[in-house]
């Protein structure tokens, strides 16, 4: 590892570090210190790799994180090269697999983290994605079909068919629409 590559790392370790403290009022941590016995939930999960993102242009899979979740793993992934391309509201729940993915929606305030126990328990050779709720900044929401039409228009850019969609309550009427369309 080179000089730059250590400070690049150090500079990971110190967001991370610091992020972690704010939201798990923590005062020392680790980087072998595990996530959730530190205090996390599926919540602060769901907003950090938000905060992930924003702050690396990085996406994480949640199925990667749940099974290390320390500071040492994420900044092993963050400063590796080997990720795929950011996609807008699509969120990786488990990306390993040879089989067709099975998308699932979000119902109307959830986050695709509600899924990961569904992830967990499919066959390992089946990719789960999860859809992130569309949110651009309308004052108000957009139309059933519209969310639904910017949803395929996505899936269809990233994977070739055949789709696999799934929802519950809102997250299935969605994915009934984007099926139609």
């Amino acid at each position: 590892m080179t000089e730059k590559d250590r400070n690049i790392d150090g500079e990971i370790v110190g967001a991370l570090t610091n992020y972690w403290k704010s939201q798990l009022d923590a005062e020392q941590i680790g980087p072998e210190d595990d996530f959730f016995t530190l205090g996390g939930d599926s919540m602060k999960l769901a907003e950090m790799m938000f905060w992930l993102e924003e702050r690396f242009g990085v996406q994480i899979p949640y199925d990667r994180f749940f099974n290390e979740p320390t500071i040492s793993f994420l900044v092993q992934l963050i400063a590796s090269k080997t990720r795929k391309p950011v996609r807008r509201h699509l969120v990786p729940l488990r990306e390993s697999g040879h089989k067709a993915p099975l998308f699932c929606l979000h119902t109307a305030i959830d986050e695709p983290v509600i899924y990961h126990n569904l992830a967990r328990a499919m066959d390992g050779d089946r990719p789960v994605y999860g859809f992130r709720y569309l949110d651009e900044g309308f004052e108000h929401p957009l139309r059933f079909e519209i969310m639904a039409e910017r949803y395929v228009e996505e899936l269809v850019a990233n994977f070739p068919p055949p789709y696999h969609l799934c929802g519950t309550c809102y997250g299935g009427a969605l994915a009934y629409e984007m099926a139609r369309q």
